[in-house]
């Protein structure tokens, strides 16, 4: 029971996207009607489903480089308070030998002119879809008690042929609070008790 009460909330979903209900579920290039994301600086696509099916059986996802030949960054606005988090998101590599382009995707965590973290991933054109994450933290000494947090999803290249970006999941990392790891720890205390009870 201590141990439930210490850790069993530690985490909780904030926001998740894996884009299968965007245009009816049905792909769509140069897509920008997004619900949870604005397009910038360049085109994505929504492919999958059947449509530019590189990878099927995982709905639909976004192409990092946009039919226009210029590459497009993704932007999500998050306000978060003061805490500890982690994002959470699945890439894939082009899936097309044709391209010589090297696949690269940049994500990028924001805060008002600062950043927060930043980080490019390669992958091979016919890697599949892997699960990376990146932790960060909102602090005081930012914005006081909460933040607008911006995260971006761009690619490298402008030849239609990008990266493929999935499931996209933020994250709380709490940590628990000194009230609970005090109650786990006479848990823990309780259960030597009994022990030796038992023993006697």
């Amino acid at each position: 029971m201590a141990l439930s009460l210490a850790f069993g909330a530690e985490a909780g979903v904030i926001f998740q996207d894996n884009f299968d209900a965007e245009n009816g579920g049905v792909g769509a290039l140069n897509y920008d009607n997004f619900a949870n994301w604005n397009v910038s600086n360049g085109s994505v696509d929504l492919i999958g489903n059947g449509y530019y099916d590189f990878l099927p059986g995982n709905g639909l996802y976004v192409d990092l480089d946009g039919s226009t030949g210029d590459a497009g960054f993704l932007t999500h606005w998050e306000a978060l308070e003061v805490g500890d988090y982690s994002i959470s998101f699945d890439l894939a590599g082009n899936q097309r030998n044709g391209s010589a382009e090297l696949t690269v995707a940049q994500v990028g965590i924001f805060f008002g002119s600062g950043v927060a973290a930043t980080e490019y991933i390669s992958l091979s054109q016919k890697d599949g879809f892997q699960t990376f994450s990146m932790d960060f933290s909102v602090t005081n000494a930012w914005f006081g008690q909460s933040a607008e947090i911006r995260f971006d999803f761009g690619a490298s290249g402008g030849d239609n042929i990008g990266m493929l970006l999935d499931n996209i999941e933020l994250t709380t990392r709490r940590v628990p609070e000194p009230a609970s790891v005090a109650l786990l720890g006479l848990g823990l205390v309780g259960l030597g008790f009994a022990r030796r009870a038992k023993k006697a």
